[in-house]
This record gives structure tokens, sequence and C-alpha cells, in this order.
């Protein structure tokens, strides 16, 4: 008629270090199932595409697109990262990845599709290293790690075209300005504060991509310039 917990410690006391070497043991054998049984049984495929893939200018977003396959069934969604790339700026695309299904060579495969944006600032050749996956078990877990293949590709720069300064290319770009109040009208005097708005709109561009804006002001005058508003 022993509570469970004194039930439970008696027989504790009672092995002693037999009781030890047999609970090390357990231990010994489970995590090797364990581990075995969250990851996949069979590497998934890694194809790695850019678009365009040719004819690319200086400060022209690439679109680099990672899609991870699962043969059957995949466990739970991968990670996937690009590592930085000399003279090349990477930004994730879209914050969440899209679900693709393919058949290849009889299987069906499931995955998921991750985009990102390259924007080149130097002409001659970009090396992108090959993207890093991580497999998750179903439980979210780390589970295996895996590399995609390191691809390359040919950036020019058109004549007449200073690259020393960051270029963006998009095939409509637009700029405007506002002041509140005009600085030239007549009830303006020393010490009152304009505001100048600037707006950048540029076609099928993340604004991320966009250079941030360098002001100079003449003597007796400073600017504090906000937080730029990304739409």
């Amino acid at each position: 008629g022993f509570p469970a917990g004194k039930v439970r410690l008696s027989a504790w006391r009672a092995g002693g270090a037999d009781a030890m070497r047999a609970l090390a043991l357990l231990v010994v054998l489970t995590v090797p199932m364990i581990a075995s049984a969250q990851a996949p049984a069979e590497p998934p495929l890694i194809r790695t595409t850019f678009a365009p893939s040719s004819g690319i200018v200086i400060g022209q977003p690439v679109r680099l697109t990672v899609a991870v396959l699962f043969p059957g069934e995949m466990q739970h969604p991968p990670l996937v990262s690009v590592p930085e790339a000399a003279g090349a700026q990477i930004l994730r695309f879209e914050t969440q990845a899209t679900t693709t299904r393919d058949r290849i060579d009889g299987r069906d495969y499931v995955g998921q599709t991750f985009e990102f944006v390259i924007f080149p600032r130097r002409g001659g050749e970009i090396a992108v290293a090959a993207p890093a996956v991580t497999l998750l078990t179903p439980g979210g877990d780390p589970a295996a790690s895996m590399t995609g293949t390191a691809t390359r590709f040919s950036v020019s720069v058109p004549p007449g075209l200073d690259p020393s300064g960051p270029v963006l290319v998009a095939d409509s770009v637009s700029a405007s300005e506002i002041w509140t109040p005009e600085p030239l009208g007549p009830s303006l005097r020393v010490g009152d504060a304009v505001t100048r708005t600037i707006r950048r709109r540029a076609a099928g561009v993340p604004a991320l991509g966009m250079a941030e804006f360098r002001f100079e002001t003449p003597d007796g005058v400073r600017a504090y310039a906000d937080p730029p508003m990304i739409e």
C-alpha cells in the first residue's frame, strides 16, 4: 500500500549500480534508433535555376530559384539559405516558400521552391555559392544538412554607365518630390522647418534593392532624414 513515488524510490535504492548500468545501456541503444527514424529515408533533389540566364547587366535583378524535391512525401518543409556573393547583393524575394510537385523518372516528388533576388553591383563574372539546405524532422528539429550546386553568371556594363555608384534596372522607373512649405516662399523665416518628401517607384524590383539617399546641405542648414516607408 505504498504511494507510487515511494515504490519507485525503493526499487532504485535496491537496484543500485545495476540499475544505473541498465539505464545507461537503454539510453545508448535508444538514441540511434530515434535519430534514424527521424532522418529522411532518401535525400531530396536540389535544383537551382536563374532568370534571366544570359544578357544580364549591372543592377538588373536576377531571380534565383532553389527547389527542394522529396521522393514520395515531405516530412517537414526545409530551410534554405544562400551565402553572400562577392560583387552582388542577395535578398530573399518572398517570405514564404511555394509548395511544388513533379514527376521525375516515373516517381512522384513533392517539395518547396524558394526564390531569392540577386543584384549584381559590378561587371564581370559573379560566383554564387551553393545554397545550404537544412532538412527538418516532423517536429521541426534539424535532421541533416545538404548543399546544392554552385553557379555563376556574367554581367555586362552598358557604355556610358558609371558602375561606381548604385545602379538599378527596371522596366519602369519614376521619381517625384514635394516641398512643404515652398522653400522660396515669402513666409519662410530663419529657424523654420521645410519638409521634402521623395517618392521612387521601380516596377518588378523589391524596395530593399534601392540605394539609400545621400543628403548634402548648404552652410547654415541641417537635414534630418526619417526612415524610408516601403510600399
